[in-house]
């Protein structure tokens, strides 16, 4: 068995090594340590040891004074073992490290790194009798933690005497207890928020989820919220606190600016009794307070850390001069009536202004881009240095339609293309049975979405009405159980509705979600609005078709699913996705108000902020080229559209207007 080594005790080869990074004055040389660092960065790195905020800006290499830091800790002689780095993915984690190995020539590294999930996992293995656990406890995935809830949900609503259709589903019910927890707010507020359901529902919400909490604990398991938030009460147990806390004794963070309340609670928990925390992040980049990230902690720093360090990292190195100078002027509309105000340091020069091109619709815009992209891979760009940015899935539509047209490879990072999202291909599916009863898949899927009708149940409906000579009337006249036949009367209800000959398209669509889908939604689909603005694009589609035949058509020819194109392909993805990736050429269209800022969140101040951070988000990503755009009229609606408060806020200077 090796011998411990008492604290601070170094091996030879670490002695040898940190010897080697000695600079004539005594202190760590980074240039030895292979790092080229500007001067704002190495005073980052080679700060004294006491808490410190690092404020980044977009592109002023964040993680490279973090892996720095690490690096220099380590030659400096602090024991690996009294150092945690704690990120937001563990990928992140792992490439950090792998950074500060190299820099330190290939010396293997052994260093806490980790999501609060990982090592907070850690930590509750070993105290899991202080918390009332077993070290064996089990974790649950988001999987197992719906599968439970099921098991509590379908007791709950034959004793209450409720139909499956009356209450929401177990990912609702999952989505809920979650977010109450990250955001810090009560069933009630989350309610409140996404405007769902009424309060004798909401209350057997909390029914169920109090058993869950209840099941969980006499099973000895634990879902991902409650590793972080039992992570957190670990911290309140002042002899545990105080034996991890003396282990680590520097603590560092990235993305700062994303941490939610227990995660606060956290870091101060880990860094009381050494204040020697070391924080990164940009609260620019705050970006994801609906899932409960709070930047008051980072704009807050020194009110929960006295006598805090903050530096700012505020060279740019990713982006045009011209780019910058825009994303720096929308940034500061944060910052009115503040003393402090974000500044930019370009290291590039000034050479290709943003440009602004105001489109007629949708179509238009779609075809300038496309035509851009066409110039810029006769110049000898390719296609994957080019990525179109959106605020939101649903209008990736006509882009893809357009760039299908112009044979232009795309690949989509923002999830399903349109026409091939559940709920979209869920209303097609009724549209497709009125145009053809015969067709099979689609009274299949239509009938699939009630309850009551089964696999087997709907298999023999569909049997039945054929026999029947494909009439919704022998549906009537087929024996099922008690059961179907609810399900199967609201579906006949619903195509009798929408098989009016003198209904139009967009009637039969609406007649659909409001008779029933509306409700279909709300209790099935967490991302419940994002799939409503979905569903209302289509019916502003619908409206430009007076045959149901061209309307489907149109739709199944967009649906169709691409080949696979290999790597050198123009990324279509939100902002949302884009944090963190950059580009040469960088398109963001539909900066409309409504869309960019989302409508939700107009009559926000707060919410405006988080938009306005988010359009910064979207500039940051371009290297060299920004080509931003709007429409004045929906295609398909014809409803007029006005530019974003984001362009008006812009002055002439910071762009070149595109006739």
């Amino acid at each position: 068995m090796l011998a411990r080594r008492k604290e601070g005790e170094k091996t030879m080869s670490e002695q040898k090594n940190i010897h080697s990074l000695i600079g004539d004055d005594g202190k760590i040389s980074l240039h030895k340590l292979g790092l080229t660092l500007d001067d704002e960065q190495i005073e980052a790195v080679m700060m004294e040891y006491r808490n410190t905020l690092v404020k980044a800006n977009a592109g002023a290499g964040k993680t490279r004074v973090l892996t720095s830091r690490v690096a220099y800790l380590l030659a400096s002689g602090i024991p690996q073992h009294e150092i945690m780095l704690l990120t937001f993915t563990n990928k992140a984690s792992r490439e950090m490290l792998e950074r500060v190995q190299a820099m330190l020539g290939g010396r293997k590294i052994r260093i806490s790194g980790g999501t609060f999930h990982k090592i907070g996992g850690i930590f509750l293995r070993k105290y899991a009798d202080s918390l009332g656990y077993k070290s064996n406890f089990t974790i649950l995935d988001v999987d197992d933690a719906k599968s439970l809830i099921e098991e509590i949900r379908k007791p709950y609503l034959k004793e209450h005497g409720l139909k499956k259709s009356e209450f929401p589903e177990k990912k609702i019910i999952y989505h809920y207890g979650s977010s109450a927890i990250n955001k810090n707010m009560s069933l009630d507020w989350i309610n409140a928020e996404e405007n769902r359901f009424a309060p004798h529902i909401l209350w057997g919400i909390e029914e169920i989820l109090r058993e869950y909490e209840k099941r969980k604990k006499e099973a000895n398991a634990m879902d991902f919220d409650d590793m972080i938030v039992n992570f957190g009460k670990l911290l309140d147990i002042p002899d545990v606190r105080k034996e991890i806390s003396s282990q680590y004794k520097y603590i560092l963070v990235d993305e700062y600016q994303d941490i939610n309340h227990i995660q606060n609670k956290i870091i101060k928990g880990l860094n009381k009794g050494n204040n020697n925390l070391f924080v990164v992040g940009d609260a620019n980049q705050a970006i994801y307070s609906w899932r409960g990230s709070d930047v008051s902690y980072i704009e807050g720093f020194h009110r929960q850390y006295l006598n805090a360090e903050t530096l700012y990292i505020t060279h740019n190195y990713r982006s045009d001069g011209e780019i910058l100078k825009l994303a720096e002027h929308s940034i500061n509309h944060n910052y009115e009536g503040k003393s402090k105000k974000t500044k930019i340091n370009a290291f590039l020069p000034s050479e290709n202004k943003p440009t602004l091109f105001k489109t007629q619709d949708d179509f238009k815009q779609a075809e300038y881009i496309a035509e851009q992209i066409h110039r810029y891979t006769r110049k000898g760009v390719a296609y994957e240095d080019m990525a179109i940015l959106l605020r939101t899935n649903f209008l990736t539509r006509v882009l893809e339609k357009v760039l299908r047209q112009h044979g232009i490879p795309y690949k989509l990072l923002a999830g399903f293309s349109f026409f091939e999202r559940k709920h979209v291909k869920d209303i097609l599916a009724f549209l497709r049975f009125v145009e053809n009863p015969k067709d099979e898949t689609a009274f299949i899927r239509m009938a699939g979405l009630f309850d009551g009708l089964g696999e087997k149940t709907v298999e023999k409906l569909f049997a039945g009405f054929k026999g029947a000579g494909y009439e919704v009337e022998g549906l009537k006249k087929l024996k099922v159980t008690k059961r179907a036949k609810e399900g199967l009367d609201t579906m006949i209800a619903i195509l009798e509705g929408i098989m009016n000959p003198f209904m139009t398209i967009e009637g039969m669509i609406s007649h659909i979600v409001k008779e029933y889908y509306d409700a279909y939604l709300k209790r099935t689909e967490d991302d419940y609005n994002e799939r409503k603005n979905d569903l209302e694009y289509l019916y502003e589609t619908a409206n430009g078709y007076d045959k149901l035949t061209d309307f489907l058509s149109e739709m199944i020819l967009d649906e169709v699913v691409q080949e696979e194109q290999g790597d050198n392909v123009v990324t279509i993805t939100t902002v949302h996705k884009s944090k963190g990736l950059e580009w040469d050429c960088v398109f963001l269209p539909y900066l409309n108000d409504a869309i960019f800022p989302s409508g939700r969140s107009m009559n926000q101040p707060e919410g405006i902020e988080e938009e306005r951070r988010l359009f910064y988000v979207a500039v940051t990503r371009a290297r060299k080229h920004l080509h931003m755009s709007y429409i004045e009229w929906q295609s398909m609606s014809y409803k007029p559209m006005y530019p974003s408060m984001f362009l008006q806020e812009l002055l002439p200077v910071h762009y070149q207007t595109i006739k």
